[in-house]
């Protein structure tokens, strides 16, 4: 269960803070929720990979 948890410690935290700013949540609130904040977390994931192609690309001329 607390691998669970930790695996999607994202989704819980999101939760956590809608809920606190809105005090409840209701069918799609949640899902969106916590759709919002994967996407989030895959954004977050991708940008050393963004970094690195744009970095490459820093480095090497320009097709003529």
């Amino acid at each position: 269960m607390r691998r669970l948890l930790s695996r999607n410690r994202h989704l819980v935290e999101a939760l956590r803070d809608a809920l606190l700013e809105r005090h409840e949540l209701i069918g799609p609130e949640i899902t969106d929720v916590l759709e919002r904040a994967q996407s989030m977390a895959e954004v977050r994931a991708a940008r050393p990979v963004l970094a690195q192609a744009v970095a490459g690309r820093i480095g090497t001329s320009p097709a003529a």
